[in-house]
């Protein structure tokens, strides 16, 4: 009845134009972004623009169909500045024929047409044993209480995708799938209250959400770096490394002890692609790295982009994109930038507007540079120098003694990030920026 001609893909700020494709039944369309009517539509062409200002901040938009008397005959909506995975996974649990325990009905769906290669999950934080990559039987548990089942697909084109599922519980009328994850960072303490515990402790608007499960979890670090730091990283390492700290030191698994984490690189040169008639970039990225006997300077140091990579470097862009690359893991999670001096960058945002961006998304961006007599970090704000081997191993630990303090709360709705708040009630925590 009605559907967007206009997907959105990539960042979206400023004018857009919003076209539709409506049935015979539609006599009007309400155009609705973030709760608010921001134009009507009486007639063809069912297309209109509409300026989403300067920041990049997510968005939600809705198509509303109305018919002669004003009834609502269809709708179509789609997330703007928010993660779009290539993979989709969906979870559906079912009971077992005798009853006795639960089932879990995995399907996924790839644009590229990637294969499952290996299947995890979690019940309520425990690991699962997976036999069969599409069903997964669940260990016994009580139904009147309410249950989180985390089931985590990898692919073998590299891609890995999660997903969640509430079910169960005396006030879950339905399993819930519209989750929303929030990373917040402790102050000192060690862990969480229980999800009861935490009721009230976070608004959005006038909605009180209610609190399904807090975790630990995984956590994902995306470093974009720009050309010119590149040299400036290999001198320090080379000339410092040896005498000032074992190399040792910079081992994965002492860095950050037992915990499950992925560093990434995502590279500031963008490919140019077309998708349903919109052009996006993508800007790659690396394999992970390191493993646990790899070291972590030289990971960050000497690996190298695709030689095919050519263009003029695009810093914010990048840092924008891997800000909502690291959001759509709904892990813990970090966006690191490092800098040389007077970096040239054809972005098509400003640092600020990337910046703020993260800001919205609720992932921490940290800024590093080469040259800190320069002005490399201007737009950036404050950024740390990590000219020498001791200023790199404190910028690292910086960034991991951070993600140690995160934790990740999954609320029961589908919220934009910037919209949630903690309220007075909260103890010992703030939301991550």
């Amino acid at each position: 009845m009605i559907s967007f001609v206009t997907l959105f893909l990539g960042l979206i700020f400023g004018p857009q134009p919003i076209e539709l494709a409506v049935g015979e039944e539609v006599a009007s369309v309400e155009i609705v972004i973030d709760g608010t009517v921001v134009a009507r539509l009486d007639g063809a062409p069912w297309v209109v623009e509409h300026d989403f200002g300067r920041a990049v901040v997510p968005h939600h938009l809705v198509a509303i169909g109305l018919d002669q008397e004003g009834r609502e005959v269809g709708r179509a909506s789609q997330h703007l500045n928010l993660p779009r995975r290539p993979v989709e996974v969906t979870i559906v649990v079912r009971g077992d024929p005798e009853g006795k325990s639960s089932i879990a009905d995995i399907s996924w769906e790839s644009r590229s047409g990637a294969k499952p290669l290996a299947v995890q999950a979690e019940l309520d934080g425990a690991s699962v044993a997976v036999e069969e990559l599409s069903e997964i039987l669940l260990p016994p548990h009580d139904p009147l209480e309410l249950h989180f089942l985390q089931v985590a697909v990898e692919f073998d084109d590299g891609t890995r995708t999660t997903s969640e599922l509430a079910f169960g519980g005396a006030h879950l009328d339905t399993v819930s799938s519209q989750l929303t994850a929030i990373p917040v960072e402790l102050h000192g303490r060690g862990k969480l209250p229980k999800p009861e515990k935490l009721t009230g402790w976070f608004a959005a608007g006038a909605a009180s959400p209610r609190v399904l499960s807090t975790e630990t979890g995984s956590a994902e670090i995306l470093v974009v770096r720009s050309r010119l730091s590149v040299g400036d990283l290999r001198w320090a390492q080379k000339q410092e490394m040896s005498k000032a700290l074992p190399d040792a030191h910079w081992r994965r698994s002492r860095l950050f002890g037992s915990h499950d984490w992925r560093l990434r690189m995502i590279w500031p040169i963008a490919r140019s692609e077309t998708g349903n008639l919109t052009p996006f970039d993508l800007f790659p990225y690396s394999e992970p790295g390191p493993d646990e006997t790899g070291s972590l300077v030289r990971w960050i140091t000497e690996t190298d982009p695709p030689k095919e990579l050519r263009g003029h470097q695009r810093i914010a862009d990048a840092v924008a994109v891997a800000g909502v690359t690291a959001a759509g893991t709904n892990r813990r999670r970090a966006v690191v930038v490092i800098l040389g001096q007077h970096e040239a960058d054809a972005s098509a945002v400003e640092p600020e507007i990337a910046s703020g961006y993260l800001r919205a998304l609720r992932v921490p961006l940290f800024v590093w540079t080469t040259r800190p007599e320069s002005e490399s970090g201007r737009g950036w704000g404050t950024a740390q120098d990590v000219s020498t081997a001791a200023g790199l191993k404190q910028a690292v630990e910086g960034v991991l003694a951070a993600l140690e303090r995160q934790r990740v709360v999954w609320l029961a709705g589908d919220y934009r990030p910037q919209e949630v708040e903690l309220t007075r009630q909260a103890d010992g925590v703030r939301l991550t920026d």
